[in-house]
């Protein structure tokens, strides 16, 4: 997933970029990319937290790290 989280930081830095570049901005714009951002990091943190619940549940015995 770092792939995921790699071309998501990519993508925000590209889009930072093309908003300095526009001359005027958009009066909604900026609250869309604000909206957008807050969804990709719920994303990304609902898929941590789904990692991190595999990872605990292989650290107790009775599931071994061969069945994630």
């Amino acid at each position: 997933h770092s792939a995921y989280v790699t071309s998501l930081l990519y993508n925000l830095r590209s889009r930072k970029q093309k908003d300095f570049a526009s001359d005027h901005e958009e009066p909604d714009s900026p609250s869309a990319a604000q909206r957008e951002v807050r969804l990709s990091l719920l994303n990304m943190l609902s898929h941590l937290r789904r990692i991190s619940v595999k990872m605990q549940s292989c650290r107790t015995p009775a599931v071994s790290c061969e069945e994630l």
